[in-house]
């Protein structure tokens, strides 16, 4: 992430802050945050099967949550959801049946 203040943003600093970026993506930041992403999704798996819902009684409640806005962006049209949705699908199908 790179915040700056716009009214004082200079060629020099947003040049900067590309070459950090680029620099993290090389040394693995990818993947960092792919793993962060597979332990939360674990998380939720474990939380539902807690609760007793099935794979699809678990995507049918992250779909309710897009449409009301409480994730995602509320004004996405259908086949941003759609790509989200399906992303959903395959992490939480691939990971439901190794968690207990």
């Amino acid at each position: 992430m790179f915040q700056h203040n716009l009214a004082n943003l200079t060629v020099q600093d947003f040049q900067q802050a590309i070459v950090r970026l680029i620099d993290l993506h090389q040394q693995g930041l990818n993947e960092s945050f792919n793993k962060l992403v597979e332990i939360q999704i674990r998380q939720i798996v474990r939380a539902a099967k807690q609760q007793g819902q099935s794979l699809e009684a678990t995507l049918q409640t992250l779909d309710r949550f897009y449409q009301e806005g409480i994730m995602g962006d509320i004004d996405a049209g259908s086949q941003a959801r759609s790509d989200v949705m399906g992303a959903w699908r395959y992490q939480l199908e691939r990971l439901w049946n190794e968690e207990g």
